[in-house]
């Protein structure tokens, strides 16, 4: 075991050299943004306290204000708190197994925002936006009642994969812990060194480092923490010793990333595309301040006559400035042109909400915000985002789901029948961005029986190249209308059922018609036989 735990510290120490030129394109971009959150990158960790200095070096929030915008945007338009934004669906279900699936998605999302998820979900975002990837662990909490989401500082954490795709299924998370939190959280197992200090210096800090990562040799069904698909180790940097060993069902550990650079695990965020202009808006607002001092303060030419002494002066409200003649002291007229700042101002102002795309939904105070407006906005950001959108969903959204899955089944707090047992299970998504990404397979259809509806004026019989039921089906699903949907069972029973009820009616209409064909014969008979 202390082999490979000083293994696992030396690929840490290679992992962090290998991405440094990296890192401070996040940081570069962190600190026009949210300087606070860049600490621990380079190796420069700072408080809030000593972030105030670089927060202050912010002359424009545009880019603060953006990103935050397009975060919430994305978490919201994903993920809503409001509104039910995921479905378990296994293919060829009974209604009873159906409904059943349906049941632990409501559980499970209930849960999911019922614990911190919507707090984390918007600071993973905005480092998604920031830097280009996020990294969020999913547990119990302590009661084992519900969900923790814990977000871990991007300077912390390292990933790599051990899979052809490059999706990310090992990660290093390097954190510290003070000696009296070590010897509550790990015991004896820690070195003589920590459990010292936990008694005399129970403040001083010590580094671990949580590994996780596939398991070759995980035995499948197995009870064991030991034989899961996912290991992990605890390791104490200082003695180089795993301090734990378990395993996890699932991976951990969603991590998602923006924009993926080639040949690495890592990448960047839409922060990257729109630095330049932030850094030109910021530049632009120094000179603005500096004529705003001059153009306040006004800016003067002094000569030094033996009387004046320039370097000695002091311009004020109220101050005498002795001086040989008039001559000796001249304000200068200022050469500011506030217009063509303000003009630039706002063309990058524009510029950096477009690039970091936060101008798609009105803002709060506007008073145009209909539901065709939202949709059509919606849908255009989902356009926007492209690849990133289904990087999202399989980085993000179904590592949670399906971690959140579960845990919540081998908690017990879902129920589902024997008969679902070793089924492939899929995650649907019902979020706004979702249902935005199919508003144009639904345009399609429509349109496609718009134009079938035009041939049938000439020729009807065309319709029975389309089944029009499979029709109604997509179109139902791709908006999510399933509780007003009946099973082709049910449809097939209620035909069956018209059918029926069609022919007992054909057939009482044929009687009714027999009996009075019946009538009129012998009312004809009878009258021959008066006449005879």
């Amino acid at each position: 075991m202390e082999n490979a735990a000083s293994k696992i510290i030396s690929r840490v120490s290679s992992l962090r050299a290998e991405r440094a030129s990296l890192e401070r394109v996040w940081k570069d971009c962190y600190e026009h943004t949210f300087p606070i959150r860049a600490s621990g990158l380079l190796g420069d960790a700072f408080t809030a306290d000593q972030a105030k200095n670089k927060v202050a070096d912010l002359l424009t929030t545009e880019g603060t204000r953006g990103a935050r915008d397009i975060a919430s945007i994305i978490v919201g338009g994903m993920t809503p708190s409001n509104a039910k934004w995921f479905d378990l669906v296994i293919d060829d279900v009974e209604k009873i197994e159906d409904e059943a699936l349906k049941k632990a998605s409501d559980i499970i999302f209930r849960k999911i925002h019922s614990s911190n998820y919507d707090s984390e979900a918007v600071e993973s975002m905005l480092d998604n936006v920031i830097a280009g990837q996020s990294a969020t662990y999913i547990s119990e909490n302590e009661d084992a009642s519900g969900y923790s989401f814990e977000q871990w500082n991007l300077a912390d954490v390292f990933a790599s994969s051990t899979r052809r795709d490059g999706v990310i299924d090992t990660i290093y998370h390097c954190y510290s812990m003070t000696a009296e939190q070590a010897v509550k959280e790990f015991g004896d197992a820690l070195s003589d060194k920590i459990k010292s200090d936990a008694a005399k210096k129970p403040s001083q800090l010590y580094q671990f480092i949580h590994y996780i990562a596939p398991r070759t040799d995980y035995i499948p069904g197995s009870p064991f923490q030991k034989d899961l698909p996912f290991l992990s180790y605890h390791i104490e940097e200082d003695s180089k010793e795993i301090l734990r060993e378990s395993g996890y069902h699932e991976f951990p550990v969603c991590f998602p990333r923006w924009q993926k650079q080639k040949e690495s695990a890592y990448g960047v965020g839409l922060v990257y595309d729109a630095l330049p202009a932030i850094k030109e808006l910021n530049e632009l607002k120094r000179l603005e301040k500096l004529g705003l001092g001059i153009a306040a303060a006004g800016m003067y030419i002094a000569q030094d006559d033996g009387i004046l002494n320039p370097s000695m002066i002091t311009i004020g409200a109220g101050e005498i400035v002795v001086a040989a003649s008039t001559d000796s002291l001249k304000p200068l007229g200022s050469s500011n042109n506030f217009s063509v700042t303000f003009s630039q101002e706002e063309r990058l102002q524009a510029e950096i909400r477009a690039t970091l795309m936060a101008d798609q939904l009105p803002p709060v105070e506007s008073g145009v915000r209909t539901a065709t407006e939202f949709h059509v906005r919606l849908q255009y950001l989902r356009q926007l985002l492209g690849p990133v959108f289904g990087r999202l969903n399989s980085e993000w959204l179904q590592v949670l789901v399906l971690r959140c899955f579960g845990i919540a089944f081998r908690n017990g707090w879902i129920e589902l029948p024997e008969s679902l047992s070793n089924r492939v299970y899929n995650v649907k998504y019902l979020s706004p961005l979702a249902q935005a990404q199919r508003e144009s397979e639904i345009a399609s259809v429509e349109r496609f029986m718009g134009q079938v509806t035009g041939i049938m004026q000439v020729n009807p019989q065309i319709i029975d190249n389309i089944d029009t039921d499979e029709v109604i089906r997509q179109l139902a699903d791709k908006q999510n209308i399933v509780d007003i949907i009946r099973s082709k069972d049910e449809v097939e029973e209620l035909r069956a059922q018209r059918e029926k009820a069609q022919e007992a009616q054909r057939q009482q209409m044929m009687q009714e018609q027999i009996s009075m064909t019946a009538a009129t014969e012998q009312a004809k008979a009878a009258a021959a036989y008066g006449q005879v």
